[in-house]
Parts: structure tokens; sequence; C-alpha cells
């Protein structure tokens, strides 16, 4: 029986501190595809930008000017970026219906999947004479 290496050898190149320091928003690291990603995206729009204010073509020169076309692309990529994601396991929308479950029912409080009564009350306890 062979043994099924794939999993041991196409792990993702992670970046988890940058200059000995943690990044503090992803203790789980940064995929290198995501920061290379990221930089080409930046480096495309530069290329297109220079084009434009250079060949003086109006309509990409109001677009950079206005910062529409910038963002229009940034909200793609952070679209993208939180769909990439994992969250507890979970896909995004899985992670937010979660999140919204939990703060709708944050003032019932369960015991064993059943309501209890004693919220926000004051529990008295009595000791109880065992007759053995």
């Amino acid at each position: 029986m062979e043994y099924c290496y794939t999993r041991e050898f196409n792990q993702k190149h992670k970046l988890y501190t940058i200059g000995g320091k943690g990044i503090p928003f992803a203790p789980n690291g940064i995929a290198l595809e995501s920061i290379l990603l990221f930089f080409g995206i930046i480096a495309v729009l530069a290329v297109i930008a220079v084009v434009a204010f250079v060949k003086k073509v109006s309509f990409l020169q109001s677009l950079f000017t206005n910062a529409y076309l910038i963002i229009i692309f940034g909200v793609v990529i952070f679209v993208w970026f939180l769909f990439s994601l994992t969250w507890d396991n979970k896909s995004f929308f899985g992670f937010l219906k979660g999140r919204f479950t939990f703060f709708a029912n944050s003032r019932i409080q369960t015991e064993h999947e059943h309501k209890t009564v004693l919220y926000k009350q004051k529990v008295s306890y009595q000791r109880k004479k065992r007759w053995i």
C-alpha cells in the first residue's frame, strides 16, 4: 500500500511575522499567494494609471482622479479576501449566521438546549436534611 504525500507536499507558503513581529490580524499567517496577488493587482492598477495619464485617456483619468476605479477594485479584493478565509472552519456566510444567531439569542439562557427561567433572577438555596 502506498502512502499519499499530497497533503504533506502541497502546503501553502505562509508568512507569520514581518521583521520578527507577529501579524496581529492574521495569527494563522498570510498565504504568499494572497500577498503576491494583492501586489500584482496594485501593480496592474499603477500601470493602467500611468498609461491613462501619459496617453491622456480622459475616461480612465477621471476614474483614477475621482478614485472610483480604486474603490471598486478595493471592494472586490476585500470581498474576495473575506470569502477566501475560513472562519472557525466555516464559510463566511455560515460564520455571520452564527454570530447573528448568537447575538439574537444572547438574552435567552439555556442549559442542555432547554430554556432556563432563572435568567437575571436571584437564586437562593436551602439546605435539606437527609434522613439516612
